[in-house]
């Protein structure tokens, strides 16, 4: 079995502190050393003690308890015009109403006499990745770790 769809140990332990229980939908787990484990029922590990293992969800699962628990929204786009480096995630958090919170775009401006200033230049309906990542998985990961440390 592929561990690439899975989130990584620190993240597995960001989401559990963040509150994530899937449980019995979760077929991988954690030990306590960061070692990944695959069973077909939680209670099929036996030989492990369940206070010190942590669930290890695949990144949808990720991604969908962001999505269902916090209203946010994760996205991983692709962008043909970069090179080796062609995939980036974006972050909608969604308002009460389901629609996306604005987020202000900040850039230079400059007066006449040719001072700069950082200002809000436009929004838009999402925050975007500062880096491109060479694989999707990647991006996913890194756009879990974003909001487990940033938003939640």
């Amino acid at each position: 079995m592929t561990t690439e769809d899975y989130v990584s140990f620190e993240t597995a332990k960001l989401l559990k502190a963040k509150g994530f229980t899937e449980g019995e939908d979760c077929f991988g787990f954690y030990d306590k050393k960061g070692s990944i484990h695959f069973c077909q029922t939680f209670g099929d590990i036996s030989d492990y003690d369940e206070d010190t293992c942590i669930d290890a969800p695949t990144l949808q699962m990720a991604m969908r308890w962001l999505r269902d628990v916090h209203h946010i929204v994760l996205v991983v786009d692709y962008d043909y015009e970069c090179t080796d480096k062609s995939y980036c995630y974006k972050v909608y958090c969604l308002g009460e109403n389901g629609k996306p919170k604005r987020v202000p775009i900040y850039g230079a401006r400059y007066d006449i006499e040719g001072n700069q200033s950082i200002d809000i230049v436009s929004y838009r309906d999402y925050e975007r990745s500062r880096f491109e990542y060479v694989k999707y998985e990647e991006a996913c990961e890194a756009g879990i770790k974003y909001c487990l440390e940033n938003l939640i």
